[in-house]
């Protein structure tokens, strides 16, 4: 069993058709983390998401550029979290 409850929803849509409604960065650890909830255009399941795994190129353009409505890549963590790996601004 997939550690995504909307692991169907997902397939064909995680590259492209993510899109970001709402967004928060934390400031209060060593480095920055960011957090989404957005929308996957084709099932309209919504879905969470952070910044992690070591790779600070996302929370940074998070930082510099508006996220809302930018489109996400995700990808689950070895524990199942959903991570993001990459942010295009709208």
């Amino acid at each position: 069993m997939s550690r995504f409850a909307n692991e169907r929803a997902w397939d064909g849509e995680r590259k492209s058709s993510m899109v970001v409604e709402t967004d928060t960065i934390d400031h209060s650890g060593k480095a920055p983390l960011g957090g989404v909830v957005g929308r996957l255009h084709g099932s309209q399941s919504r879905f969470v998401s952070m910044t992690g795994g070591g790779d600070d190129s996302a929370v940074q353009t998070m930082i510099e550029a508006e996220p809302l409505g930018a489109r996400v890549e995700v990808k689950p963590d070895e524990s199942g979290r959903s991570i993001i790996r990459a942010i295009t601004p709208a």
